[in-house]
């Protein structure tokens, strides 16, 4: 349970960073330097101020989620141009706008418990991303998170419980779908612990967040209109439990139903991060950035972060090692505009 809680940690850890620096290497030409070009730091780089209006682009080539357990789930996701806007200043923290932007991926999903099993996979067609991520101006600790998700998912099921609707339909559905999500913190998560320099080791800290939000489908309001017919009729479609669901699913009166809270602990991870080294970082089409090297778990992945760009300019690992469903992930900053 721990192994598992801390991946599900240094994942969440990972999901937010690419919502708020995310970048790729798979064009990116990581400059050859000598030990005499090696660029050493006498002094430390603070938390960058931000202002209204800096911008900045990012594409997300590859991020690959697999879970085992009880349960299997995988998904691959691919988005081409993700921007980021600073659109608020409330004095303690900013607020950066994720612009409307595509998100294409495929995924699948097994769960078998005692009595049933739920067997579906599918594809993202036509969806879009989109919120807002508040960060405190004071160390860029992430407060919030709201996001949107729309569009349209292809789901084919091979296998549902019994008495479920379309637990026996052969071929893919399409699902137009909206899931708006909130994530609340605790106490601010901090990922980078300013100020920056090369001879520094950090974790990550222990916080909690509260999950909460809502999902709908056009397809909730149709099988709960049959269902309250078949009800008047003696025969109910669906479990009283899922009928009280319908048609807008409230995400924590679902995660209650199955006796789960919508409160989750993150539990502290120890210096899970390093920095011993700046180089001289090249992305074609942006520029050649003067970068602060931050490995994960020892060079399991690395962090790039370029004070004149105020960010984080790429990430790149295999994390098979570290994370039981994030398997890689390969980012690149491709944009940006910090007035």
């Amino acid at each position: 349970m721990k192994s598992k809680i801390v991946g599900i940690l240094v994942c969440m850890m990972l999901i937010t960073t690419f919502l708020t620096v995310a970048t790729n290497v798979d064009n990116v030409n990581l400059k050859k330097i000598s030990y005499t070009e090696l660029i050493t730091s006498s002094f430390d780089d603070d938390v960058p101020t931000w202002i209204v209006g800096n911008t900045w682009t990012y594409k997300i080539d590859d991020i690959n989620i697999d879970m085992e357990d009880n349960k299997s789930i995988h998904a691959h996701v691919e988005i081409e141009e993700l921007s980021l806007e600073v659109v608020g200043d409330t004095g303690d923290s900013y607020d950066l706008e994720l612009k409307p932007t595509k998100i294409s991926g495929d995924y699948s999903v097994l769960i078998e418990q005692e009595n049933s099993t739920i067997d579906v996979e599918g594809k993202l067609t036509g969806t879009k991303i989109e919120g807002h991520i508040f960060f405190t101006k004071s160390d860029l600790g992430i407060k919030e998170i709201d996001v949107k998700l729309s569009g349209i998912l292809t789901v084919k099921i091979n296998e549902l419980p019994e008495g479920l609707p379309f637990s026996e339909i052969p071929f893919p559905i399409p699902v137009p779908a909206t899931i708006e999500a909130n994530l609340d913190f605790g106490d601010p998560y901090i990922l980078i612990d300013f100020p920056l320099n090369t001879s520094k080791m950090w974790g990550l800290p222990a916080t909690n967040f509260s999950l909460n939000g809502e999902i709908r489908s056009i397809w909730f309001n149709i099988i709960k209109f049959i269902d309250q017919i078949a009800t008047a009729f003696g025969s109910p479609l669906l479990p009283p439990e899922i009928a009280e669901l319908l048609p807008v699913i409230n995400i924590k009166d679902a995660l209650e139903m199955k006796n789960m809270s919508n409160i989750f602990e993150v539990p502290e991870i120890p210096l899970i991060f390093s920095c011993f080294s700046q180089e001289m970082i090249e992305i074609p089409g942006v520029g050649t950035f003067n970068a602060y090297n931050i490995s994960i778990a020892g060079g399991l992945g690395k962090i790039y972060y370029a004070p004149e760009v105020k960010n984080i300019i790429k990430i790149s690992g295999q994390l098979g090692d570290l994370i039981p469903f994030i398997t890689d992930i390969d980012m690149e900053l491709i944009d940006y505009d910090i007035i």
